[in-house]
């Protein structure tokens, strides 16, 4: 890490961190999932909704929205802002992003750190960027230009990634830091993706919390993955492992987190299963506030 870095961990979260509700443990909204969502929707406390499904909502879609929006909170999640282009970001869709917002009166949205798009090309993927301070002034500007266009806060995730861009300046931690700390966003904190990259690029998860904000992470992403060529892969298709809990507890011990999502999207298991998933992120969270409520 650079001499002058100076990571703020376990400080007092800003304001509007602190004026967010706490929504408990939700899911991922996947439309395999959709009745039993429907039928379950006592156990779950809030979904997040991919945003491009619903930026320019057909007929169907549109009552989808408002049928979920009826018994849900509802949290858009974006794919597609790539504030790592080393370009502005695209007016259209942040204009389309906020009207979703505004729809569902979500209290805060998210993107990825990452860039899925070249010019006009879309990639398809979430590519991670060069950790360098040219990088960090062209995501800084992207992020601010969204958030002066969207009404509700904005948070960002940390990704998976089994390339490293070359020529980096800083570490994830550091670079991850700056972004939140110079746009005054959130963060949502991917516990697999963290410990995916920790496993497949050798280092210690816990130092990488250590060094990061952990006052601004307000939403939590947990779930598996499998293991490729010795490679684990962020496949969001196996239970959470015993290591990603481990990291939830660490972080909750240490933040409140407004909220925790189960991440599913491949080879969706029995629904029970899911909702034993969402019981158990339930109790870290309810223990965390014990511990909270105790201490004070």
């Amino acid at each position: 890490m650079a001499d002058n870095f100076r990571p703020k961990v376990n400080g007092l979260p800003p304001s509007w961190i602190r004026g967010l509700p706490s929504l408990g443990a939700g899911l991922g909204f996947r439309r395999p999932l959709a009745r039993e969502i429907l039928s379950h929707a006592g156990e779950i406390d809030f979904l997040e909704i991919i945003s491009e499904h619903y930026l320019d909502p057909t007929g169907f879609e549109a009552r989808e929205l408002m049928e979920l929006g009826e018994r849900f909170r509802l949290i858009p999640h974006g794919l597609s802002l790539s504030p790592g282009s080393a370009e502005p970001i695209r007016e259209d869709y942040v204009r389309a992003v906020a009207r979703l917002v505004d729809r569902v009166q979500a209290p805060w949205w998210s993107d990825h750190l990452a860039m899925t798009r070249l010019g006009r090309i879309d990639i398809g993927h979430l590519a991670p960027i060069p950790l360098t301070g040219e990088m960090l002034e062209m995501v800084r500007a992207n992020i601010q230009q969204a958030r002066a266009a969207v009404s509700a806060p904005f948070i960002i995730e940390n990704i998976a990634y089994t390339l490293r861009m070359p020529g980096a300046e800083m570490g994830e931690a550091e670079f991850l830091s700056r972004v939140a700390e110079q746009t005054d966003s959130g963060l949502l904190l991917d516990l697999m993706n963290l410990h995916a990259n920790s496993l497949n690029h050798r280092y210690d998860p816990y130092e990488f919390l250590a060094s990061i904000p952990l006052e601004r992470v307000v939403q939590v992403h947990i779930i598996g993955g499998h293991f490729h060529h010795g490679v684990l892969i962020d496949s969001h298709s196996h239970r959470t492992p015993d290591e990603v809990w481990q990291l939830l507890e660490y972080v909750a011990a240490r933040t409140e987190i407004k909220a925790v999502l189960i991440e599913w999207d491949e080879q969706f298991p029995d629904f029970g299963v899911i909702l034993e998933e969402l019981a158990h992120a339930r109790q870290i969270l309810a223990r965390s506030e014990e511990a909270a409520y105790v201490g004070a």
